[in-house]
């Protein structure tokens, strides 16, 4: 009997110009792991670079409304924003605009 289909999911992250390339390499590993133990095909990566850009969040939203995909994952959501606020209001345009499911890797205290 063949298994279903994953689901298709997005990965998000802020990353510092200065962040050592192993540091993102890791965390995209821990990304697909992640993403493998729940069911889920990481079928892209979204890189907005610290500055408060959020370019390529904007382009995720347009995606996943393109693709019809349902999950985001984050290293924690301070990947969004470091204000509790900025990221209720990111949380909530995805949830409206593509009614998308954030999933973290680790909760903030962790990461």
């Amino acid at each position: 009997m063949q298994s279903p289909p994953c689901k298709q999911a997005f990965g998000y992250l802020q990353v510092k110009a200065d962040s050592p390339d192993e540091v993102v390499q890791q965390t995209e590993h821990a990304l697909r792991e992640f993403a493998a133990d729940h069911d889920l095909q990481l079928t892209d990566l979204f890189f907005d670079d610290g500055t408060g850009s959020r370019q390529a969040f904007d382009a995720m939203v347009i995606e996943l409304q393109q693709q019809r995909t349902t999950h985001v994952l984050v290293p924690s959501m301070r990947h969004f924003a470091r204000n509790p606020l900025l990221q209720n209001m990111m949380l909530d345009r995805l949830r409206h605009a593509a009614d998308a499911q954030v999933l973290e890797l680790f909760d903030e205290e962790t990461s």
